[in-house]
C-alpha cells in the first residue's frame, strides 16, 4: 500500500514537471499551499519544491538570500541550474565530496560555508548514546561530582579533538579567495557546527540522564567553538539543530558553556506544509532558543524543506527512484550584531 502511495505521488511530481528542469522562476512565495505528498521521505520532510520560496512576515517580505546545504550523499548536483534558480550560498559538509561540491560551487559563483557534524560517539560501540547510565548515578540519580567531571573532561578533550581534526581539513581545502567574504550583513570565515546528537531512539531515557547528556554534548561544542576560535578568531561559527535537540539536551548546559552557546547564530531545521517562518509568538520551545537575551532572533538561518526537486542532473539520475532524489533548502536572515552583559549577538535584521 505504501509503495502504491509512493508511486503515485512520483506519477504526480513527473505529471507537475517536477521530473524535468525547474519550472523556479518567478519564485512562489510562503506561507502558501504546496504539494505535500508523501507525508515524508524516510527522514525527510516540509514542502516538496521546484524552486526556493519568498516569505512574506509582518510588515511584508522578509529579506533573506536563498541558498542550499550538501554533503556526501548529494552526489547529482546541477549546480549551475542551483545558480539559475537563485542560491546565493551553500552549506557543505567537510566530508569526501567536499572539493568537487567546493570548486563547482565557486564556479557557479555561489558562496561555500563548510561545517563540521559534533559527532558524540567515536566508535561503533555507541558507548555514549545508546548508554545513557552513563549519565546518571548508580540508583538513578543524579551523578556524584567526580563522576560528572570526570564525564566533562572527555567531553572537552573529544571536542577540541574534533576542531583540531576540522581545523587541518580547512586549511588544506579552503582557497584563500574563498575563506572570507561579506554575507547577509556579516564578514568573516563562515563556519557551521551540526549539533543534533541525541539518545538513540528506542533507548529509554530519564530526565536527570538527559540533563546530564546536554551537559556533555554543550561542553563538547564549546570546546570546539574556543579550539577553532584559536586558530581563526575572526570565525564566524553558526551552529545547526533541531528544536528538540535544544529543549531536551543543551538547554542544560552548564554556564560557562551556555556562555558559549548563547553568542552564537542559531540554524534551525524546522519544516511546516506551508513553508511558513518559526511562529515565535506561541511556541515557548522557539522562544527559548531563538530569542536573544538582548532583543531579537538569532535563529537567522532556516532549513524549511528536504524535498527540493530543483537543481538535481537527471541525466546520472534514474528519474524512477524513489523517492525522487532531492536536496535541503535553506533561507538566510539578513543579520545584524546586538551586545548584552555576556558580548556580541547576531539577529535578525
Amino acid at each position: 500500500m505504501k509503495k502504491t502511495i509512493l508511486l503515485a505521488s512520483i506519477f504526480i511530481l513527473q505529471m507537475a514537471g517536477f521530473a524535468t528542469a525547474a519550472d523556479c522562476l518567478p519564485r512562489l512565495t510562503a506561507p502558501g499551499s504546496f504539494l505535500n505528498s508523501p507525508a515524508q521521505w524516510g527522514m525527510d520532510s516540509g514542502p516538496i519544491l521546484d524552486g526556493f520560496l519568498e516569505l512574506e512576515v509582518k510588515g511584508g517580505a522578509a529579506s533573506i538570500l536563498h541558498g542550499i546545504d550538501l554533503s556526501h550523499h548529494n552526489d547529482y548536483v546541477d549546480y549551475s541550474e542551483l545558480a539559475r534558480c537563485g542560491a546565493e550560498f551553500a552549506v557543505v559538509k567537510m566530508d569526501k565530496m567536499f572539493e568537487t561540491h567546493r570548486n563547482s560551487l565557486k564556479a557557479a559563483n555561489i558562496k561555500v560555508l563548510p561545517y563540521h557534524y559534533l559527532s558524540v560517539d567515536s566508535t561503533k560501540a555507541k558507548e555514549f548514546t545508546a548508554k545513557p547510565a552513563r549519565f546518571s548515578g548508580k540508583s538513578g540519580g543524579e551523578l556524584a561530582a567526580a563522576d560528572l567531571k570526570a564525564l566533562l573532561e572527555i567531553a572537552h578533550a573529544r571536542g577540541t579533538a574534533q576542531a583540531q581534526a576540522f581545523v587541518s581539513l580547512y586549511q588544506q581545502r579552503m582557497k584563500d579567495d574563498d575563506v572570507s567574504f561579506d554575507l547577509a550583513g556579516l564578514k568573516g570565515r563562515f563556519m557551521i557546527l551540526d549539533v543534533e546528537e541525541h539518545f538513540k531512539d528506542g533507548v529509554k531515557s530519564t530526565a536527570i540522564q538527559r540533563q546530564n547528556f546536554g551537559r556533555f554534548y554543550a561542553a563538547m561544542l564549546s570546546s570546539w567553538v574556543a579550539e577553532v576560535k584559536t586558530s581563526f578568531p575572526d570565525a564566524i561559527i553558526v551552529f545547526y539543530t533541531f528544536p528538540d535537540i535544544f529543549t531536551s539536551y543543551l538547554q542544560f548546559a552548564r554556564p560557562e558553556d551556555n556562555a558559549v552557546i548563547h553568542g552564537l547564530p542559531v540554524w534551525l531545521a524546522r519544516t511546516r506544509g506551508d513553508g511558513s517562518d518559526f511562529d515565535l509568538d506561541n511556541n515557548k520551545n522557539l522562544q527559548r532558543i531563538c530569542l536573544s537575551s538582548a532583543g531579537g532572533n538569532r535563529c537567522i538561518l532556516h532549513q524549511y524543506s528536504h524535498r527540493a526537486l530543483f537543481g538535481i542532473n537527471a541525466d546520472k539520475k534514474n528519474k524512477k527512484t524513489v523517492p525522487p532524489y532531492h536536496i535541503d533548502v535553506d533561507r538566510l536572515f539578513k543579520v545584524r550584531t546586538v551586545n548584552d552583559q555576556v558580548g556580541v549577538q547576531y539577529v535578525r535584521e
